[in-house]
């Protein structure tokens, strides 16, 4: 193949190629709004689920902006990047056909940057078994891990409905184990 036809098929198929995706563009209000009300992404809850008063605790959302923002210095993790996990566990959730339980979020807790380490936990439930949900967790680590989402600060996951004493840890609200470590698995 001479140089022109080397040159011609490159051209042709990065002509061929589709666009990248832009990363979404919200900002803490936007990232909030989904937070709080996840069926909105996730799709809506299966009817035959967790009783919907099965939900987390009462969340100090007004310090979520606070936290985000101290994620995005500290560990350059945007609302935006947020968005996009939450997005690409939203996909793997419904490509697995599986629909959130009610009384999302299980757990949402706000670490602020007067305690040890700054972070969000974020968990919700599904209508599956703790080995779906562990399942799917490890799904949506390895696509965070592809698209470079896996940072300190922010800890998410499925959690399986046949889970009580799971659901009993993250209910808590304090960090168990100690740390943050950009996704969790129980």
């Amino acid at each position: 193949m001479t140089m022109n036809e080397q040159l011609a098929r490159a051209r042709a198929v990065v002509a061929n190629l589709p666009p990248l995706a832009p990363r979404p563009q919200v900002g803490y209000d936007d990232l909030m709004a989904v937070l709080r009300e996840p069926s909105a992404l996730f799709g809506e809850p299966a009817d035959t689920s967790t009783p919907s008063c099965v939900g987390a605790r009462t969340v100090e959302w007004h310090q979520l902006p606070q936290v985000l923002q101290e994620l995005d210095v500290q560990y350059n993790l945007s609302c935006s990047e947020l968005m996009e996990g939450l997005q690409v566990a939203a996909e793997l959730l419904r490509r697995s056909g599986i629909r959130l339980a009610r009384g999302n979020p299980a757990a949402a807790h706000v670490f602020v940057p007067e305690m040890e380490e700054v972070g969000f936990r974020y968990v919700l439930r599904i209508d599956a078994s703790q080995e779906v949900a562990h399942s799917l967790n490890d799904a949506v680590r390895s696509r965070w891990i592809d698209l470079d989402l896996c940072r300190d600060g922010v800890l998410f996951s499925f959690l399986g409905t046949d889970d009580d004493e799971e659901f009993a840890v993250v209910s808590n609200n304090r960090v168990q184990g100690g740390g943050f470590h950009g996704h969790h698995h129980p």
